[in-house]
């Protein structure tokens, strides 16, 4: 089994997986403290979002703290936590098929490398039509920790388009067959 060791520096819930077999570690929403609202206005300057009104992205609604996502919007979440990603694998994140396909929030950024030390952010996308709204210790992406062999690009002037059967086919061209 590998550790892969965390520091939380924000009041959030451990990563964790529903089920032992479960590929990925589900990641949380923060506690909406002083210091969370303050990293997420910080992150979230008016040159990284369109609406350039970080007062919307987070209200207090019925003594419930929220971050709304508006459609078209792509917002970073301070995730509370720095990992130590061991040397020679890499955390990737992925979607909860569930926030994905109900929410339509969708994960930008995807890999985390082994040399990262800085706070993990949540970079989501609202590609929906409707406002999204996020609450404290809400399940929102999952990272997965894959191998990263050793590896390099070599260039070959015999290599061409032909070696194998499928050749360049892409994009359904098996559909035509």
């Amino acid at each position: 089994m590998i550790n892969i060791e965390f520091k939380k520096i924000r009041e959030v819930k451990t990563p964790s997986k529903a089920y032992l077999t479960d590929a990925g570690f589900d990641l949380y929403i923060p506690k909406f403290t002083p210091e969370f609202l303050s990293a997420i206005t910080y992150v979230n300057r008016p040159e990284v979002i369109k609406s350039a009104d970080l007062h919307k992205l987070y209200t207090v609604y019925d003594n419930k703290k929220s971050l709304t996502i508006a459609p078209g919007e792509s917002v970073l979440i301070p995730s509370g936590l720095k990992v130590a990603v061991p040397q020679g694998y890499a955390l990737v994140v992925a979607n909860k098929s569930g926030v994905a396909s109900k929410r339509s929030l969708l994960y930008g950024a995807h890999v985390i490398d082994s040399s990262f030390r800085g706070e993990v952010l949540i970079n989501l996308h609202n590609v929906g039509v409707t406002d999204q709204t996020l609450t404290e210790d809400m399940k929102i992406v999952q990272v997965l920790l894959l191998p990263v062999p050793e590896a390099s690009f070599v260039e070959c002037n015999l290599f061409t388009d032909e070696t194998t059967e499928r050749g360049a086919g892409g994009f359904g061209s098996t559909d035509s067959k």
